[in-house]
């Protein structure tokens, strides 16, 4: 769906953002495989993905934390089990209304180096020669039923 959420009408609890955000330098993770790109060519796993969990209204940061993943899109179960871990932290307190998420997390990182509010964080992304694809339909769809299961309203957040 298509919204633009004003925080006017929002309450702390409301509505909760998330967001994917992108290290200034990647970092090493453990991958005993050692199968992925960045461990066959630099000899360690490397991620530079993380994601932030944000109530709407406060713009309090419930949780943030780096995706120990190549990187790449973001899968329905690194989501989930990041909103399961991000709300654990807080007594298992899910929005009231719904959970917004950013084009920062679904969109290809090509499609956003214009947009006003993400564009820096891709440019930085693109001077490291990463760009990230669009997530698949089926995660998104994935996620979104998950969600909705546990009765939230899911907003794709859309830039113009």
């Amino acid at each position: 769906m298509k919204t633009k959420l004003n925080i006017a009408d929002c309450q702390t609890r409301d509505w909760y953002c998330l967001g994917q955000f992108f290290a200034d330098r990647p970092f090493y993770f453990d991958n005993p495989a050692g199968n992925d790109p960045t461990a066959m060519n630099y000899g360690v796993s490397l991620g530079i993905q993380h994601l932030a969990l944000i109530d709407y209204a406060s713009r309090f940061v419930l949780n943030a934390a780096p995706i120990e993943k190549t990187p790449g899109y973001l899968t329905a179960t690194e989501v989930l089990e990041f909103l399961e871990l991000s709300v654990a932290k807080h007594g298992r307190v899910w929005p009231k209304i719904g959970l917004m998420i950013s084009p920062s997390v679904w969109r290809a990182s090509d499609d956003l180096r214009d947009d006003p509010e993400i564009g820096q964080r891709i440019a930085h992304l693109h001077a490291l020669d990463i760009h990230l694809p669009k997530m698949p339909q089926v995660e998104a769809d994935a996620i979104e039923s998950a969600l909705v299961k546990m009765g939230l309203k899911v907003e794709w957040e859309y830039h113009d």
